[in-house]
């Protein structure tokens, strides 16, 4: 699907693909100025986003933003791994999330899932769940996984509410 549109409570959000590049400095604006250090998880430690469980990278932007233009491809087919969905209002981004498909082994992850600090309650996320959820679907994935900071306690709620299951626990020692 290119595009998808939802009408949770009035507003048209609409869901789509990423595939223009100059958009990553955009977006990597997003995700900073939209996260805290509750999100931070064994995936913002392994990529350098964050230097503690309660630090972010200094250079966490330029981190981000080289990321994002990474996996924004010139275009989306089925064999596309790495996506970056958008969800905007009025052509305003009010939530981001990268996603990863493997059909081959018919599941995928999400590996972010943000959405504007200041709408969050709204039904943003779960629009976009939905639409990530679907898209999934339709390229044969089976399962999806995510991960989510052990100290964001609203985002577990969100996805238990969604029918996620915590599945693990990940440990890490600083040596």
């Amino acid at each position: 699907m290119p595009e998808e549109k939802y009408n949770p409570r009035k507003p048209i959000i609409i869901c789509k693909w990423v595939t223009d590049k100059k958009l990553a400095r955009k977006l990597a604006n997003f995700f900073v100025k939209n996260v805290s250090t509750p999100y931070i998880s064994h995936g913002e430690l392994i990529t350098g986003r964050a230097t503690a469980l309660n630090s972010w990278n200094k250079n966490l932007f330029q981190i981000i933003f080289k990321e994002l233009q990474t996996k924004i491809p010139k275009r989306q087919t089925k064999l596309t791994n790495h996506r970056i969905v958008v969800a905007t209002e009025k052509d305003k981004i009010i939530a981001l999330a990268v996603v990863h498909f493997l059909p081959k082994n018919n599941y995928g992850f999400i590996e972010d899932l943000i959405v504007d600090s200041s709408r969050r309650g709204r039904g943003i996320g779960s629009v976009l769940l939905a639409w990530i959820e679907e898209e999934a679907r339709t390229s044969r994935i089976e399962r999806i996984f995510l991960e989510s900071g052990i100290h964001n306690k609203l985002a577990h709620h969100f996805f238990e509410g969604k029918k996620y299951i915590n599945c693990s626990r990940i440990f890490f020692k600083v040596l």
